[in-house]
């Protein structure tokens, strides 16, 4: 299936934002991109006169407030569900009305994550397929839900893609935050140990492989509803994932396991949100992705 007409993607300076634009405009397509100076998708009015001047055949979804503790504040909390649940309201609204497709990306933090035990220091082959109902347990998720809520409830032609602990190159937004590799190779240099978390299981996944799998979304007939991409091995603690950094990368700072309960974090953290993918377009191994960004990074164990 081809693409005609121009694609309108939101979230354009994020780190994922910014691969879907040098991988689908290397593929030939038209992208107009827009971050939060361009268009604010917290006001339908700007929404919807844009939209409306533009006519694009799909709109991407690439926005997010992903602050998980500062959401917890009252004050952020508003700022997240405007940018989290607003925004994809007035995205899912304005598609159905100009006749656009509409690919919203969501998280895994929208399950709970209590109900699938994993013994400590194994890969997570348990978790959660695209069927399964969330249960959000903290402020941010809470917004994420309410976003899917919204495009589920608007309706017409969209995607809704859950992932999940995304990294990459580095998005040019002054908001962008830093990846875990990135927390990783910075503070493995900065400290003689660290102490990570071994209870929390997820799926790592590589931005440049994310936005492959997007552009195959809607370049081959895969029907509209919703999407678990993920990279391909299933889930690991934040632990399991800093061992595969220090070893690809050559670093040899100690680490330490520990439980979540260690630290003091506003927040409260799910246990095991593995996504299952049981459909769509498959992505390559976490190996694969790591090893791919790592060999891209400037001697990562050099101090």
């Amino acid at each position: 299936m081809s693409l005609e007409g121009p694609i309108l993607l939101t979230g354009a300076r994020g780190s994922l934002g910014e691969q879907i634009q040098k991988i689908w405009s290397a593929a030939g397509i038209k992208i107009i991109a827009t971050d939060r100076a361009e268009l604010d998708i917290t006001n339908l009015e700007l929404v919807d006169k844009l939209v409306g001047e533009l006519k694009p055949t799909v709109i991407v979804n690439a926005a997010a407030y992903n602050n998980v503790d500062g959401a917890e504040d009252p004050a952020l909390y508003q700022i997240a569900l405007a940018v989290n649940a607003t925004g994809p309201t007035n995205l899912a609204l304005t598609a159905k009305k100009y006749g656009a497709k509409f690919i919203h990306l969501s998280t895994d933090y929208v399950f709970s994550g209590v109900s699938n035990p994993v013994t400590v220091g194994e890969i997570a082959t348990i978790g959660y397929k695209e069927t399964a109902n969330p249960h959000p347990i903290n402020a941010y998720a809470r917004t994420k839900f309410l976003g899917e809520e919204a495009v589920r409830e608007v309706g017409g032609e969209y995607y809704l893609v859950r992932s999940s602990r995304l990294f990459g190159p580095l998005g040019s937004s002054p908001d962008v935050k830093e990846s875990f590799v990135h927390l990783m190779l910075r503070v493995a240099r900065e400290r003689p140990l660290l102490k990570l978390v071994n209870d929390e299981w997820g799926c790592p996944t590589y931005t440049p492989h994310l936005a492959t799998a997007l552009l195959s979304l809607l370049t081959k007939p895969y029907p509209f509803g919703i999407y678990h991409l993920v990279n391909a091995g299933g889930g690991l603690t934040w632990y399991d994932f800093a061992k595969k950094i220090f070893a690809l990368a050559g670093i040899t700072t100690p680490i330490e396991s520990v439980p979540g309960t260690v630290y003091s974090r506003p927040a409260r953290r799910p246990g095991n949100v593995t996504l299952i993918q049981t459909r769509g377009p498959k992505l390559p191994s976490l190996d694969q992705g790591l090893s791919e960004f790592i060999h891209l990074l400037p001697n990562p164990s050099s101090d």
